[in-house]
């Protein structure tokens, strides 16, 4: 893991040097202003609460390209500027760096150095559904897009069954709304980190939620809503498995319950 970590580290370092010309352009373009004090936009993106969604919708501010987020992800610097907008995916030296008006990755907050005028966001969901989506995205990448970067390491995660898949799922990526912000999984901790956001919302409200956040942006971001299985899966979780479930995610239940509670 710490070679891995190590590997990672050089290989962002050669990235930044060979694409130091166009950072030091995007430098010069990313003077932004929003909501008043702040240079730019980032999301914690958590997987299966909504992120993908958001982060097309900050896209189509600068393009209308229908494949602009594989373009993104395909590029080195996984960087897009077009029209005054520099949209910055994944890459944290890059991130860090806060060149950009928009930027997102999956990485947890206690692993990046985001700067202080950056208006943060994430997008929570009810932990029992997360789950269920996660898992029947990963069966349907299996059925029709093998070659995912991601399922390399993860299609191990499924085993034969659901029981299995929670059985083997790691658990920064179970509680991952948790680990998120709170790298010991201390509910106060993510209650206190999440709360000092520009803003969070939940899944379930998305559509009402981007009315207020497009109220506090100045902007004019339309609902998009993406990443929807090719496959139907049915899936028939037993008492047994809903039981175990519940109790494995209790963290996470209670700690959406908390914010919810005090976003109400």
């Amino acid at each position: 893991m710490k070679i891995r970590k190590i590997v990672g580290k050089v290989k962002r370092a050669l990235i930044f040097l060979i694409d130091y010309p166009e950072d030091r352009k995007c430098q010069k373009i990313a003077k932004y202003n929003v909501a008043g004090k702040y240079k730019r936009v980032y999301l914690y993106h958590i997987r299966k609460t909504g992120g993908t969604s958001l982060n097309n919708m900050f896209l189509s501010l600068a393009d209308d390209d229908k494949n602009l987020y594989k373009k993104l992800n395909r590029s080195l610097s996984q960087r897009f500027i077009s029209n005054g907008f520099v949209i910055q995916g994944w890459n944290p030296l890059l991130i860090e760096r806060g060149h950009f008006f928009y930027g997102f990755s999956h990485l947890p907050s206690h692993q990046l150095n985001l700067k202080s005028d950056t208006f943060t966001i994430t997008c929570l969901r009810d932990p029992y559904k997360r789950i269920v989506s996660l898992y029947n995205m990963l069966i349907d990448q299996v059925e029709n897009d093998p070659l995912h970067p991601g399922l390399k390491s993860q299609k191990q995660w499924l085993g034969n069954s659901f029981s299995d898949f929670i059985d083997r799922v790691p658990k920064y990526e179970l509680l991952n709304q948790l680990y998120m912000f709170s790298e010991n999984y201390d509910i106060d901790e993510a209650v206190k980190k999440i709360k000092s956001l520009g803003f969070y919302f939940f899944t379930e409200s998305f559509d009402s939620d981007i009315i207020q956040l497009n109220k506090i942006l100045d902007l004019s971001l339309k609902p998009i809503h993406v990443r929807k299985a090719s496959t139907a899966i049915s899936l028939n979780i037993t008492p047994d498995e809903n039981k175990r479930l519940n109790k494995m995610l209790a963290p996470e239940i209670e700690l959406l319950e908390k914010l919810q509670y005090s976003k109400s």
